[in-house]
């Protein structure tokens, strides 16, 4: 194992050589872009970031987090709880209360989308999140920055 690590450290070297080498000769990159162009056409969301910690089984809590989104389309949107089947094998209970503006809607495991309809603005959107975890939870028992809430136009197609 130990010569497989040298012999891949040795090649690593060589190649990282081989760039500098290069780039002395007039080769390499020219130029670097990064860009994000964002549209006043188009909705605009600041997502919450929930993060419940260390978790036992049994365990019970509440948590709650904003995020903020801008509509610039009057109509129905839908709101979607994400990943319903995995929630469901680490808790018995979860509950996501979401709040836009006057309107209130309930997300849980067994019902998990509800449309609402909203005006043209920015809001602030109030998500509180009930949850109990299963005194035999199973599955994905370690899960990082992975979308749980969504909200799209009525009748578009999620593409997350």
């Amino acid at each position: 194992m130990k010569p497989l690590i040298l012999l891949l450290l040795i090649a690593a070297s060589v190649g990282a050589t081989g760039l500098v080498i290069a780039g002395l000769h007039g080769y390499g990159p020219l130029a670097y872009i990064s860009y994000n162009v964002q549209t006043s056409n188009s909705n605009q969301i600041i997502p919450a970031y929930i993060n419940l910690g260390s978790l036992t089984p049994g365990q019970s809590g509440t948590v709650t987090a904003n995020a903020t989104i801008m509509i610039n389309q009057n109509g129905t949107y839908e709101i979607k709880l994400l990943h319903v089947e995995k929630l469901s094998k680490v808790f018995t209970s979860f509950n996501v209360t979401v709040t836009i503006g006057k309107e209130t809607i309930t997300l849980n495991l067994n019902h998990d989308e509800q449309y609402l309809n909203l005006t043209s603005g920015k809001y602030l959107v109030v998500i509180v999140i009930n949850y109990t975890v299963s005194t035999h939870p199973h599955g994905d028992l370690h899960v990082k920055n992975e979308p749980l809430l969504i909200i799209h136009p009525e009748g578009e197609q999620d593409n997350s």
